[in-house]
C-alpha cells in the first residue's frame, strides 16, 4: 500500500533537484536538508509511541511510518521568486 509512494517520492524528488529546486528548513536561513529519508529503526518505537498516546492509528499512517519514512518539501524553486 505505501510501497508505490515511497517510489513516486524518489521520482518527485529527482525531477524537482533536476529543475533545481532547493530543499530547505522553513526558517530565515533556509538551511538546506534532505527531503526524503526512509524509516530507520526507530521507525516502529516512534510508532508506538504515537500510539500510546493518540490510540490506534489509521493502516494507511501506519503503513507510512513503517514503509515510506520522512517526507520534507519545503524548498524554493529557481523560477519562482
Amino acid at each position: 500500500m505505501a510501497a508505490q509512494p515511497g517510489a513516486n517520492i524518489e521520482t518527485l524528488v529527482t525531477r524537482l533537484r533536476e529543475q533545481g529546486y532547493r530543499f530547505h528548513q522553513n526558517n530565515d536561513d533556509q538551511t538546506s536538508t534532505e527531503p526524503y529519508t526512509t524509516p530507520d529503526p526507530e521507525a516502529e518505537e516512534h510508532l508506538h509511541w504515537l500510539e500510546k498516546r493518540l490510540g490506534p492509528l489509521p493502516m494507511v499512517l501506519a503503513s507510512w511510518i513503517r514503509i515510506v519514512g520522512d517526507v520534507w518539501l519545503v524548498g524554493t524553486h529557481p523560477q519562482i521568486r
